[in-house]
């Protein structure tokens, strides 16, 4: 299933994240999810925590156009998307160090995460990472599947190519 999210409101993106959750789409095994962000997936991820969650065999892809969110962070910490394989987002100073140690809870059981993919909107400013990362220590689990960590800068506007 690949769908991108955006516009406003949440009762579709929550019932979508129920839905999904549910176990009636037995079938499912990839989801490619693009998401907004104007509150698209902490809705999504609200319907994930009152259904049974996303796990294997289900291939789960959140290429997250926006600043991390706590409700990813609580989704992940339960081990209700433990299908996840890959994971971008945009670095925001708020979120990076919840969404680091919720990869590493033990509960997460994220045996199947290859890639994160972090965007940093201004070119010279690691701190994000080095939260992120520290995130990452604090948790007492392990990504073994992971297998490349990216940390992208994004240059400002007119500074292409120097």
């Amino acid at each position: 299933l690949d769908m991108k999210c955006g516009g406003e409101g949440g009762d579709g993106r929550r019932a979508l994240g129920e839905a999904l959750s549910s176990g009636k789409v037995p079938s499912l095994r990839s989801l490619n999810m693009g998401m907004e962000w104007n509150n698209s997936l902490q809705f999504f991820c609200e319907g994930l925590l009152r259904g049974g969650g996303l796990g294997p065999p289900v291939e789960v892809h959140i290429p997250c156009f926006g600043p991390p969110s706590n409700a990813l962070a609580e989704i992940i910490r339960t081990g209700k998307l433990s299908g996840l394989r890959t994971l971008s987002l945009s670095a925001s100073r708020n979120g990076e160090e919840a969404i680091g140690e919720a990869l590493t809870h033990p509960e997460a059981a994220l045996k199947r995460l290859e890639n994160i993919i972090i965007t940093q909107p201004q070119s010279n400013n690691y701190s994000d990472l080095a939260t992120f990362l520290q995130g990452i220590c604090r948790g007492s689990g392990c990504l073994p599947a992971l297998q490349f960590l990216m940390f992208l800068s994004k240059l400002p506007a007119g500074h292409e190519g120097t």
